[in-house]
């Protein structure tokens, strides 16, 4: 196919990493409907290239233009019509090829009976028809690089950007894979740049190349071209051997021809700052750009969760130590009935199923230090398995802003564990209906309701936290040891370090005999500065919610034995209106919220520097 306008051009283009410079002053031009092979040894910097093109990390310096836009002002228009295939394609590997490749087209806001259509269209355009409802684990490497075209084509793009696409196979693997790009290219009328270092069959399907060596570009254009003006036979093993030599010898006068034939002046005048003629934009003019990847993330983060694995697990452990829990404080609540004692607890009877020690802790005790074990669960691993399996950075390839995949992610846990903690609370109510025939009264639900908002918020921070550590830390162990370390600093030693600066701070003069206003003085403090814990916050503020009756933190129960019962019914006098109870925990929940965002925030802050690469 001739060349006509150019797609892509890059002018000085240059990546450093530290004092490394991966790409170095690039000078690059690709023309629509060609095949430009990229060539270069490990290192030369083929990919972080593609990867500046792509507008998936950001130069140091140069420019750079796709289907003429500034691939970091416009990055979702360039991914929409621009195609990846990394090196290390990922996938989830637990799913089906068309759920794999529907997850694509949803993300690129391909859904519904079109969707579905494109998908089943696609894959039989890749030959996957037959092995469409196979799970990915059974699949051979070259079945997943035939997937990961699919992947590319489904979103019907105009430029292929292909990374070592023959990478690992076989000889007939290769064979088969350079047979399928040179044809859909050609059937399609595609742009294809195929980075290789297969010289040979490159040169089969590539109208031109360019040759690259430690971040420098030693030579573009077709290998005719190339070979003419360097002597040599047409033959792109010897011309790469020559202009690659010439490179390290500092040859600055290296060749580079541009199109040739009658219109190849016109095709050079090109220019870098207005799109390509003809170019049509996917946006209307005023409109935002289209958020389906939100979408697509969020429903595939929700299917991760309720699908079969560890959370399940997780799940069953926290409710039947609820259940217990719940169960024994049912068993306190009828011997405090037993002896007399529900006159005092008119009205607030039912809350104590959830505020009595049943096990040994009460209901939001065990949401206090058990719960941020589910919400870590189900967070401390989840950018590291998209790294780890290669479906980060083909999830970023995709018209989806970087936010949208932390976000989706976040929010998709977040309302697994608030249909959890829901869950939880109406299982414990119910049981507390069939064993003790207790029922709540509107004030008593509404408390209900301000504890299960407490408890989504707290989890919502050790959500955030363990995406923190995941984005944080590069490997699934590092990220877990961190998270633990987290949990147990938070939930067990800023008490004790509370106490003992309560100690420094506010010492009693007489410690044998201390005197009450400085015992209240200290402890008062020591609550103070625990406070700075979310674990203590929410456990403060739980039993503020739970707990009527209670004006101050330190109205605690201690036990619930009915014998001893007596010393604690008078503080059930006058209980506080649920208006009141909201204005009392406002502080604490508005503690619990800055926890949450300052989590959340800082692992999004980590998350937009970072440099995703195929493969991790």
């Amino acid at each position: 196919m001739t060349p006509s306008e150019p797609v892509i051009e890059a002018r000085g283009l240059s990546k450093r990493y530290g004092s490394v410079r991966a790409v170095d002053g690039l000078d690059l031009t690709v023309y629509a409907g060609e095949v430009f092979g990229l060539l270069g040894p490990n290192g030369a910097g083929k990919t972080t290239t593609i990867l500046m093109l792509l507008g998936l990390t950001e130069p140091s310096g140069g420019t750079a233009r796709v289907l003429g836009r500034d691939p970091l002002r416009h990055p979702l228009e360039i991914k929409r019509r621009v195609g990846y295939l990394p090196e290390n394609v990922g996938f989830y590997a637990d799913l089906t090829a068309r759920r794999n490749l529907r997850f694509v087209a949803e993300l690129n806001g391909l859904a519904g009976a079109a969707g579905e259509a494109k998908v089943a269209e696609t894959l039989a355009a890749v030959g996957l028809a037959e092995a469409a409802d196979r799970r990915v684990a059974g699949f051979s490497r070259g079945m997943r690089q035939r997937l990961g075209l699919a992947e590319v084509l489904v979103k019907s793009p105009e430029i292929f950007l292909l990374d070592e696409p023959t990478l690992g196979l076989d000889p007939e693997g290769i064979e088969s894979m350079l047979e399928l790009v040179a044809s859909l290219a050609a059937e399609r009328g595609l742009t294809v740049v195929l980075s290789s270092h297969l010289l040979p069959l490159v040169e089969r399907v590539a109208h031109r190349v360019a040759i690259l060596r430690q971040g420098r570009q030693a030579a573009e254009g077709a290998v005719a071209e190339l070979a003419g003006a360097a002597g040599l036979a047409p033959n792109l093993p010897a011309v790469y051997r020559h202009y690659f030599a010439a490179a390290d010898a500092g040859d600055s006068a290296i060749l580079k021809p541009g199109p040739t034939g009658a219109d190849g002046a016109e095709r050079q005048a090109g220019t870098l700052n207005k799109p390509f003629a003809g170019q049509k934009s996917h946006f209307l003019p005023g409109c935002g750009q289209p958020r389906h990847g939100f979408a697509a993330l969020f429903k595939k983060e929700l299917a991760d969760h309720f699908g079969p694995g560890r959370f399940p697990l997780l799940a069953a452990l926290l409710f039947m130590a609820a259940l217990v829990s719940a169960h024994l404080a049912g068993d306190g609540v009828r011997a405090w009935l037993r002896e007399g004692l529900g006159v005092h607890l008119e009205g607030r009877t039912f809350l104590l199923l959830f505020s009595l020690p049943g096990a040994g802790l009460p209901v939001f005790g065990l949401l206090g230090y058990l719960g941020p074990l589910a919400a870590l669960l189900l967070s401390f691993d989840a950018v590291n398995r998209e790294r780890r399996e290669g479906t980060l950075v083909k999830i970023l390839a995709q018209p989806v802003y970087r936010d949208e995949v932390l976000l989706g992610k976040y929010l998709a846990g977040l309302f697994t564990l608030a249909l959890l903690t829901g869950a939880l609370l109406l299982l414990v109510a119910g049981l507390g209906l069939a064993t003790a025939g207790l029922a709540p009264t509107a004030g008593e639900a509404l408390r209900l309701g301000l504890f299960w908002l407490l408890s989504v918020v707290y989890l919502g921070f050790w959500l955030g936290l363990g995406l923190l550590m995941s984005v944080a830390n590069r490997t699934a162990l590092a990220s877990a040891l961190a998270s633990a370390a987290a949990w147990i600093f938070l939930a067990f030693f800023v008490g004790l370090l509370a106490g003992g600066l309560a100690d420094r701070l506010a010492p009693v003069s007489d410690p044998v005999r201390p005197a009450r206003a400085e015992v209240a003085a200290r402890e008062a403090l020591a609550r103070r500065l625990g406070l700075a814990s979310p674990v203590n916050l929410y456990i403060e503020a739980a039993g503020f919610a739970l707990d009527p009756a209670r004006r101050t933190p330190h109205q605690g129960r201690q036990r619930l034995d009915p014998a001893v019962a007596d010393r604690y019914t008078g503080r059930f006098t006058g209980p506080l209106e649920v208006g009141q109870t909201v204005i009392q925990v406002w502080p604490h929940l508005a503690g619990l919220i800055a926890w949450a965002a300052l989590a959340f925030g800082l692992a999004h802050l980590i998350f937009r520097r970072q440099e995703v690469r195929s493969g991790g």
